[in-house]
Formats: structure tokens, C-alpha cells, sequence
């Protein structure tokens, strides 16, 4: 059976809330070793989202200059309340969640859902695509970058790759070259995400297989987090690339397409 939800309007005592509904659209549930990869494209973002966001959410939205990074930032979020709002069966706007470092407690961690919950999600955006992972019972990060030409990149090589992928990086050219690094990047930076250093660690210390290779961790200089990492290139659509990886555990990756969802929120 699927989990079909849709979010409606309910006035209560003057005031709104919302509630689950069976008529929209359906989000299919998730189970242990399962993860979920919830795609929307900025073509439309109904601007009433903005009414699924905490003040938090909308004060960061409210300091984007331009409208392009004001609708991703707005799909992104939106999207990601409603995905874990199937999940949880609660209201959307309702989920809270914090940042606390699992290194140091300080508050500049891997966002997560608060109270604590088995039902761990990652997100990213970039160009026209937002991305949201979900999966329960195990840690998850994602990566989506919108390629773009890189002319001068050298600082950029230092920072982002092992001395072993720049040599792989020099036998590409043109478009086929930015492709390759995006995609270098993407893959560390979703390891990152879902370890939680973020760039507390150099992606420079990490070395991951080659852009025509299946995706897989192959060295981290820097301290090692206790668990195994698995990595899994994503469908980004044209112009784009993505990558997921997960912790400790190797996970069936299904990936579904939300402005439809989006559209009727």
C-alpha cells in the first residue's frame, strides 16, 4: 500500500493547519535499506511554499538577492518538509531540526530532524534542480551541482583534488573536463555532507574512483569516521550532476521526480 498524501488547508479556530489527504499525489513509503531521491526543477515554484517554512527558513530566504536562488532555496526546503512530513505523518510545518555537530556540539552539524529520528535526509541545490534524500535507519548525503565552465581553476584543483585524480583530470577536455570535475566534486562533497565535517575536511584528502568509474571511496588521508562510506552517482538530468553516498550500510536507491507534489502543495 502507498502512503498517499496531499497538503490541505484546514482552518481551526482561525488559525490553519495542515493535514494529510488521499486526493493529490502519493510518496511511497520507505523501509530499512531503502533511500529515497526526491527531484524538482525550478520551471515552476508556486510561491505559496513559502507558508511550509519556519521563521528560520524564512529569513535566510529573505536575504537571497536574486529571484533564481530565492525559488531554489524556497523548492528546496518546501520540497523537503513535504517528503518528510509523508513520512512522519505530521504536519510539514510542523518538523523542526538542528545542527549540532557530532564531532564538537557546537551548532554547525549535519542538519537533522528534531526530536531525534531514525528517518535521516540530506539536501542540496544547485542551478536548476533541488535534491532531497531520505532513508531510515541510515545516514545519507547528496550533492547536486549545475556544470559550469571552470577557466581558471588551479586554486581550485589544489583545494578539491588528490594529486592522483589531477592527473586523471589533465587527460580531459573542453565540457568533458568540467563534467569531470563536478562530478569529482559531487562525490566528495556527499561523503562530506553525510560524515558531517563538511569542509572542516579537505576533499583534497579524499581520493574517489574516476568519473568513468563506478563511484567508490578509495582513500581519506584525514582521520576516518567510524563508519563504512558508499557512493552512488545520481540522475541530475542535463547540465547537471549529482552524487549520494551513504554510511554503514549499502542501501537500494530509488529516485522520483516531485513538481507534481510541488504543485499541489
Amino acid at each position: 500500500m502507498t502512503l498517499e498524501t496531499a497538503l490541505i488547508r484546514k482552518d481551526v479556530g482561525g488559525g490553519g493547519s495542515l493535514i494529510m489527504s488521499s486526493q493529490a499525489y502519493a510518496i511511497p513509503p520507505i523501509a530499512a535499506g531503502q533511500c529515497q531521491v526526491w527531484w524538482a526543477t525550478t520551471t515552476a515554484v508556486p510561491p505559496g511554499l513559502v507558508r511550509l517554512l519556519d521563521a528560520g527558513e524564512r529569513e535566510r530566504l529573505s536575504r537571497l538577492y536574486r529571484e533564481e536562488d530565492r525559488a531554489l532555496f524556497l523548492m528546496a526546503h518546501a520540497l523537503t518538509r513535504i517528503v518528510l512530513s509523508a513520512h512522519l505523518e505530521m504536519d510539514p510545518r510542523a518538523i523542526r531540526f538542528s545542527n549540532i555537530c557530532r564531532y564538537c556540539g557546537a551548532q554547525h552539524g549535519k542538519p537533522q530532524i528534531d526530536p531525534p529520528s531514525a528517518l535521516d535526509f540530506s539536501i542540496s541545490h544547485s542551478g536548476q534542480r533541488a535534491v532531497v534524500a531520505v532513508a531510515p535507519g541510515a545516514i545519507v548525503g547528496v550533492d547536486v551541482e549545475c556544470v559550469t565552465p571552470l577557466w581558471d581553476d588551479s586554486a581550485l584543483l589544489s583545494m578539491m583534488l588528490s594529486n592522483s585524480e589531477k592527473l586523471i583530470v589533465d587527460g580531459f577536455q573542453g565540457r568533458a573536463r568540467d563534467e569531470a570535475l563536478f562530478r569529482y566534486w559531487t562525490r566528495k562533497e556527499a561523503i562530506l555532507k553525510a560524515t558531517g565535517h563538511g569542509l572542516a575536511v579537505s576533499p583534497a584528502s579524499i581520493t574517489v574512483s574516476s568519473p568513468c568509474q563506478a563511484p567508490a571511496l578509495l582513500v581519506w588521508t584525514a582521520e576516518m569516521p567510524g563508519e563504512a562510506a558508499f557512493l552512488y552517482d545520481l540522475d541530475a538530468g542535463p547540465g547537471h550532476v549529482a552524487s549520494l553516498a551513504t554510511l554503514d550500510a549499502e542501501l537500494n536507491i530509488s529516485e522520483h521526480h516531485a513538481n507534481d507534489i510541488l504543485a499541489k502543495s
